[in-house]
């Protein structure tokens, strides 16, 4: 009996990687001011006592892309709804990280402030995700 192809997950590593890069860059402090102990982050945006509000969107995106990627080798639409939610966790992700950086009033102030590790890697791991999403979608299928 023939195996049906479209069932069977044939994940993109490089977006697999990716977002789980982005998510973690995402938890991760951004930067901070005044000390390590007062930082930007989506975890702090998340645990807000007034609720997380649309910062919600950036996992929910993040965990849309990891889900579809498990059949974006395999099936063009996997690959595609895996690269809109990359590019919408990205979308979201760069929005906060600015309304964050426009609290502090003073233009020049975020030139005092200290960059941790979530920003770039959340920059890297979207990068990565969105270059294996393309190559997903360019590449050929032997679908049956």
């Amino acid at each position: 009996m023939p195996e049906r192809a479209t069932t069977r997950p044939a994940p993109a590593w490089g977006l697999v990687l990716g977002t789980l890069m982005a998510f973690g860059g995402f938890l991760a402090p951004w930067f901070h001011r005044d000390g390590p102990s007062w930082f930007f982050s989506g975890w702090g945006y998340l645990t807000a006592d007034d609720g997380p509000g649309w910062t919600l969107w950036v996992p929910v995106a993040l965990g849309v892309a990891l889900v579809s990627a498990a059949w974006a080798r395999r099936n063009r639409i996997a690959a595609r709804l895996s690269l809109a939610a990359v590019l919408t966790a990205g979308f979201f992700a760069a929005t906060l990280v600015a309304a964050s950086l426009d609290t502090e009033g003073d233009p020049w102030q975020v030139t005092h402030m200290t960059m941790s590790l979530g920003v770039p890697l959340m920059a890297i791991g979207l990068s990565i995700a969105v270059v294996d999403g393309v190559t997903a979608l360019a590449a050929p299928r032997s679908e049956a």
